[in-house]
């Protein structure tokens, strides 16, 4: 779990303080959720933690929908949590940003990103009850 001590804010090239704080857990996942006041924001933090634990139940929602648009075969890891600004640009309750591994050449893919945008639907279905899978984004680092 995650405190809100724990998070530095997220800063722009130029060096000035972004809308954002962010932290890297133990996993090697960074998390991001929005700044309200200049402070973490507590809603967006929970939603976050929410993610974190629920993570083994979302990771497959997310390669289920990706792997639907691929063609090669690989293994996928969990590398970002987003409850901040692309999260908003994306109209998502959340991003899951997932690294992929080509079994053919594991840094075929390296430059490439993948987040799946989920959103928490009230009254769901109960298997959803902690995040639909709605879209994915696919974009060069």
């Amino acid at each position: 779990m995650i405190s809100a001590h724990q998070l530095r804010q997220a800063r722009s090239l130029d060096g000035e303080p972004r809308n954002e704080w962010f932290v890297e857990t133990s996993e090697g996942i960074e998390v991001v959720v929005l700044s309200v006041n200049s402070v973490p924001s507590e809603s967006h933090l929970a939603q976050a933690n929410a993610v974190l634990e629920n993570i083994e139940e979302l990771k497959p929602k997310a390669i289920r929908l990706l792997e639907g648009f691929m063609k090669d075969k690989g293994s996928w890891d969990v590398g970002s949590i987003d409850c901040g600004l692309e999260a908003q640009r994306q109209e998502c309750t959340f991003l899951i940003g997932l690294d992929f591994y080509f079994d053919g050449d594991p840094c075929e893919y390296g430059y490439t990103y993948f987040n799946v945008g989920f959103n928490i639907i009230p009254n769901c279905h109960p298997s959803d009850q902690h995040g639909r899978p709605i879209k994915f984004v696919v974009g060069f680092h």
